[in-house]
């Protein structure tokens, strides 16, 4: 029987002393002739090979090899990922992705938008797909924030997934059309994506958890599909409250209304503000136009409708969301006068149901004296108290702050605060303005009130032509002197009393700061009749809105009435200048 002998290729270390060393020098290369000693060989060296061979030289030679390969195949490891194609940004690592899923489900703000701030493929890829951050689920940053029950991250997440810098980010040479388009479709994808295994979209593992919070945040938006079923066949209701929240009835209701079809109710006028306007058919933004395959559906119709803001949003979003007339206009063209109508308001969300019950109770009720009364907020001052009665909200559109809003709100109580701080802030610059101007006069009837002989005094004191020390050569007369005295005090005292001032107070002494200005006006009563029906505000969340309150209620009807006359009328009918929006009408 022949010989056998056996060629042993042990793994090389990590790195070698000398690299040009031969790897017999560091027993990497074995020739041996029984079986035990290959396994003595090999124990304790993982990666290492063997092969039984008829010679010496053929066993030596399958070593050698064996030892080059592993060598060729040992490529350093780059310390960072190469940018892909078109993509200013590298690709990121799953360790990389991994700090991202780690910090949406510890809630880390901070931490969250520093590695986007990074590089924005944490959220997206160069074909605009969501980012997978956990690759056994193929879980996007939505499915954690919404698996993880947070509100907050499930917020800040999309919040900067909807941030126009993102895709100005990863495609700057594009141009803005293209960049909103693929917004939208990573938008749509984030909503929409399902994961592996379960087939889950965001929304439906929210509603697992029993998240109402969640459910009703994502379901807000117009492109989620409430009803998509998973690899069960279960829609995001049927697994309302399966993983959490087990046997909570009233839980599941909640889950479940909000993901029914929430409509709203539109407020119609004109832009003019002559007439109380009308109320429309109810509206659903996730209600879609048929289309036929050139195009649209001959059946349904398109018209120029005016909102007072180029784009309508979703009333239960700060996105913008292009929507869908709530009703249908056929003006007639030969018409001498084209009034131009616009949506003022919108009460909801609301089930089908319950919208038309509100509907027909919101017409019955509105008085027509009030309507006559005052056109412009007649059906609003009705439509708040059915929003509490049927816990919904009335969002109406406010000229001074350029958005709708429901103003009893958390949200819009924000923005009136951060309205009344910018209007205090620009009365507070025109006040100083004033004063310089004044200061300005003041200087200016000094000198000329001066006589000659004193006012050469001033000027060489000014100069410091003469020393401190000794008394003046040159003695002004009494009377010019006094003058210039009474002078100095009116400037000085002018000064001091300015300077006492609140910051809360305009250059009028002891005028406040309302919506409109220094004075009072029609805004504050509106809006001070929707915050009367509220509960009180916080001074300390919201201290100008307190302190405009203040000043409001110590104002009785009489005084409110003299606002409201005192108002020009051209600027309670004032026509929007908004331009048209072509907005698809649902049958």
């Amino acid at each position: 029987m022949a010989p056998i002998f056996y060629g042993v290729a042990l793994p090389r270390p990590p790195a070698l002393p000398e690299p040009s060393a031969s790897p017999s020098d560091f027993n990497l290369v074995h020739v041996v002739d029984s079986h035990s000693a290959v396994l003595a060989l090999l124990k304790g060296h993982k990666g290492g090979r063997f092969k039984a061979c008829q010679s010496h030289l053929e066993a030596q030679q399958f070593a050698q090899a064996c030892l080059e390969e592993d060598a060729s195949a040992a490529t350093p490891i780059p310390t960072a990922a190469t940018p892909s194609e078109g993509c200013p940004y590298p690709s990121l690592t799953p360790q990389q992705l991994k700090a991202l899923k780690e910090a949406i489900q510890s809630g880390h703000e901070a931490t969250f938008h520093a590695l986007v701030d990074q590089n924005p493929r944490y959220l997206t890829t160069p074909c605009d797909t969501p980012a997978i951050i956990h690759s056994g689920t193929r879980a996007n940053a939505l499915h954690v924030a919404a698996a993880a029950r947070s509100l907050t991250m499930t917020q800040v997440v999309l919040a900067r997934i909807t941030d126009s810098e993102l895709m100005n980010r990863m495609y700057p040479h594009e141009t803005p059309e293209n960049r909103a388009r693929r917004g939208e479709y990573l938008l749509d994808l984030y909503l929409n994506m399902p994961n592996k295994g379960h087939n889950d979209t965001p929304l439906h593992q929210a509603a697992k958890f029993g998240c109402v919070e969640v459910v009703q945040f994502l379901a807000g938006f117009s492109s989620c599909d409430t009803n998509r079923p998973n690899k069960m066949g279960l829609t995001p209701a049927e697994v309302a409250c399966t993983r959490g929240g087990e046997g909570d009835t009233q839980l599941v209701g909640e889950i479940q209304k909000a993901l029914g079809d929430q409509v709203y109710i539109p407020v119609i006028r004109e832009s003019d503000m002559a007439s109380p306007g009308c109320l429309g058919s109810v509206w659903s933004p996730k209600r879609t136009v048929k289309r036929s395959g050139s195009g649209m559906d001959p059946s349904q119709s398109q018209v120029a409708f005016n909102s007072p803001r180029p784009n309508f949003p979703s009333p239960k979003l700060s996105r913008v969301q292009p929507v869908k007339s709530p009703i249908v206009l056929d003006p007639s063209p030969t018409s001498p006068l084209i009034h131009t109508k616009s949506v003022q308001a919108l009460l909801g969300p609301l089930s089908p149901q319950d919208a038309e019950i509100v509907q027909k109770k919101w017409k019955s009720t509105t008085p027509k004296a009030l309507k006559l009364s005052n056109p412009e907020r007649a059906f609003e001052i009705q439509g708040r108290k059915l929003a509490q009665e049927f816990e919904a909200h009335l969002y109406e559109y406010w000229d001074f702050l350029g958005d709708y809003c429901d103003l009893g709100s958390p949200e819009g109580l924000a923005m009136f605060d951060n309205h009344l701080y910018d209007m205090s802030r620009k009365l507070e610059a025109q006040k100083k303005r004033e004063q310089a101007q004044i200061l300005q006069d003041l200087d200016q009837d000094l000198s000329s009130a001066l006589s000659p002989v004193s006012q050469l005094a001033r000027d060489l004191e000014s100069l410091r032509l003469k020393s401190p020390s000794n008394p003046d050569p040159i003695e002004a007369s009494p009377h010019s002197y006094d003058r210039e005295e009474s002078f100095e005090s009116v400037r000085s005292s002018f000064i001091e009393d300015n300077e006492s001032e609140s910051s809360f107070l305009t250059a009028e002494e002891g005028t406040q700061v309302f919506i409109l200005g220094a004075q009072p006006s029609i805004r504050d009563v509106q809006v001070y009749e929707v915050l009367a029906l509220g509960d009180p505000v916080d001074p300390v969340q919201f201290p100008y809105v307190s302190e405009w309150l203040k000043s409001v209620q110590e104002s009785n009807e009489e005084d409110r009435a003299k606002w409201i006359q005192r108002s020009n009328p051209s600027s309670r009918r004032r026509i929007l200048q908004v331009p048209k929006l072509n907005l698809n009408v649902d049958d």
